[in-house]
């Protein structure tokens, strides 16, 4: 990222600027710096990530709201600030990037997940009141992304991970290109080649099968679901018991 955008210095076709996207603020100043410099925008794609890796009695209430303050917030402010002209236009496309952990937690990540699956309800519901203002809308669930989040991933959620079945790792560049294919293809939920991604995301936006009637597909992704959380809680345990040293519980913080 950092040599794309040195090669661009001094482009009027570029604009870059340091934002916490947790703050209101700064996201509307961006935005408003943004258009005057280039333009209306057309595409908004919102993707802010605080990793957390902890257990719930480790976590203080000040971490839940860091969290909270980065995923959630930090992914919501932008589209705030940057669709207003959109629907003023009646053009423009919206992509909100979640993760596989928006539609399955894992232990360890409740702070994590809770943000992602709150996209996926802002979403869902953001969905219905943009029919018909000419803003269209996608969310993308990627699964295990090589960057600098996975580096720093702590050992008892590497793992719990490894015992999974099915959960690979991506390329960055891969998983961008994906979510800009999804978005140009129209695509509500974009979806990923890695098998658990795409049996669940499927399954739970109903395309893994669309001309079956709902007596069929809703036991699927009952079945689906219950199968891939015994797995989970069957690898949880399996770490927690067999393996006290990787999975010891960290000091509370205050």
């Amino acid at each position: 990222m950092s040599k794309a955008l040195k090669s661009h210095a001094g482009s009027s076709s570029l604009f870059s600027c340091s934002v916490d996207v947790g703050e209101w603020k700064q996201v509307q100043r961006a935005v408003r710096e943004a258009e005057e410099q280039l333009g209306p925008i057309d595409v908004v794609i919102a993707n802010a990530g605080t990793p957390s890796s902890a257990l719930f009695e480790e976590l203080s209430v000040e971490e839940y709201e860091h969290v909270n303050r980065g995923n959630f917030l930090g992914v919501i402010y932008t589209p705030k600030a940057g669709t207003v002209n959109m629907l003023k236009r009646r053009r423009g496309h919206i992509l909100l990037v979640s993760s596989l952990l928006g539609f399955v937690a894992l232990p360890g990540q409740t702070a994590y997940s809770a943000t992602k699956f709150a996209l996926r309800g802002f979403a869902d519901a953001l969905q219905f009141e943009l029919a018909g203002s000419g803003v269209s809308l996608s969310i993308a669930f990627p699964g295990m992304t090589q960057s600098s989040m996975l580096d720093a991933m702590d050992a008892r959620t590497r793992a719990l991970i490894d015992e999974l079945p099915s959960v690979n790792v991506y390329p960055a560049r891969q998983v961008a290109e994906l979510m800009l294919r999804g978005m140009e293809e129209g695509r509500y939920t974009v979806r990923f080649p890695d098998t658990v991604a795409t049996c669940i995301t499927s399954a739970l936006a109903s395309t893994a099968a669309p001309n079956l009637p709902l007596w069929i597909t809703v036991p699927i992704v009952v079945l689906v679901m219950q199968v891939y959380r015994w797995m989970i809680q069957r690898a949880f345990w399996k770490i927690k018991t067999h393996d006290q040293g990787s999975y010891h519980v960290r000091k509370k913080t205050a």
